[in-house]
């Protein structure tokens, strides 16, 4: 795996040995942030379930101006902080623990542009992870008006639905698919 475009193009992003984790395969990064192009340069981008750090990663390489990278698992520390260091000047924020804690005490504190989560995958129907994860956005009011939410999730998983948010785009690429969300009712002033 490595930093597909953007400063820090080409840079190797370290990830453990085995199938422990899935990171965002390099061909499905590349195309998430080719679709994001003109919106990513000054965002604040949040990464959650972030295993790696890569989808954060990417987006500082791209030009984000504040990424924060969440992730449960602390054993996942060690590569997150090696894929940092790698990152001269640049100064993510990283937080450790369970993403719906995460986004609960961002609320009254912070919006995002962009939020990006890559929960693990489920077998069968309905991903409850991120079911809990947009229903929390929505309810602690996390996303800016012309803000984003895209997920990650398996070819066969089901697109969750929203009373907040609506699907924007899906994009498919082998047995991963990407879905775009964005409030239903923008505040147009």
């Amino acid at each position: 795996m490595r930093i597909t475009s953007g400063k820090y193009r080409g840079l190797p992003i370290k990830s453990p040995p085995g199938d422990r984790l899935r990171p965002t395969q390099d061909l499905v990064r590349e195309a998430l942030f080719d679709i994001l192009r003109d919106k990513i340069t000054d965002c604040v981008f949040l990464d959650l379930c972030a295993g790696t750090g890569a989808v954060g990663l990417e987006a500082i390489s791209r030009g984000a101006s504040d990424v924060f990278l969440v992730e449960k698992n602390r054993s996942n520390s060690k590569f997150i902080q090696a894929n940092i260091k790698m990152l001269k000047g640049a100064n993510p924020k990283v937080i450790y623990g369970d993403a719906s804690m995460v986004l609960k005490s961002f609320q009254n504190r912070l919006k995002f542009d962009m939020i990006f989560a890559d929960p693990p995958y489920e077998k069968y129907g309905e991903n409850p992870l991120l079911t809990k994860i947009l229903n929390n956005i929505g309810e602690f009011d996390l996303l800016n008006d012309d803000g984003m939410i895209i997920f990650e999730q398996a070819s066969r998983e089901k697109v969750v639905e929203s009373e907040v948010f609506s699907v924007m785009k899906e994009k498919k690429y082998g047995k991963t698919k990407l879905i775009f969300y964005e409030k239903k009712t923008k505040n147009n002033g």
